[in-house]
């Protein structure tokens, strides 16, 4: 964990403007990664999946992608039988970029799903971020 972030190696991938999850081995292999977490983990109480786009395209488009990708992956834990009232999805569509969007390598950076733990033992923690706002100690990749 980074502050109030969950922290798993590798990366979520999606269809290219869509919010179908790939089925490669880096995208499965991170899903279960989160979904061992919050099985271990069984403290967390709440935690938000945030979906992230660059900065290509129309901003409403990105908004709605972005929910789109977040819910997808909640339904996801969902079916592996984590409990639908520890998880809220959030779109934030191109607001929190990790790197610059000059680049194809800093977009496909800002493309990512992060999860939050917005409540342990029903409690904010203390390294708590609002929805979509910087984690001043998330690890960068």
């Amino acid at each position: 964990m980074s502050g109030a972030q969950l922290d798993v190696a590798g990366d979520i991938e999606f269809d290219e403007g869509k919010a179908t999850l790939h089925s490669s081995h880096p995208t499965q292999d991170t899903l279960v990664g989160i979904l061992k977490t919050l099985q271990y983990y069984e403290s967390i109480t709440r935690v938000r999946i945030e979906g992230h786009t660059d900065s290509n395209g129309d901003a409403n488009e990105n908004q709605r992608l972005s929910e789109a990708r977040a819910n997808t992956v909640m339904r996801w834990l969902i079916a592996q039988h984590i409990s639908a009232t520890r998880l809220t999805a959030v779109g934030c569509a191109a607001r929190d970029p990790l790197a610059p969007n000059t680049t194809p390598e800093g977009k496909q950076k800002n493309r990512r799903t992060e999860f939050d733990i917005e409540t342990i033992d029903d409690k904010p923690p203390a390294d708590y971020t609002a929805p979509c706002a910087p984690n001043p100690k998330r690890k960068q990749r």
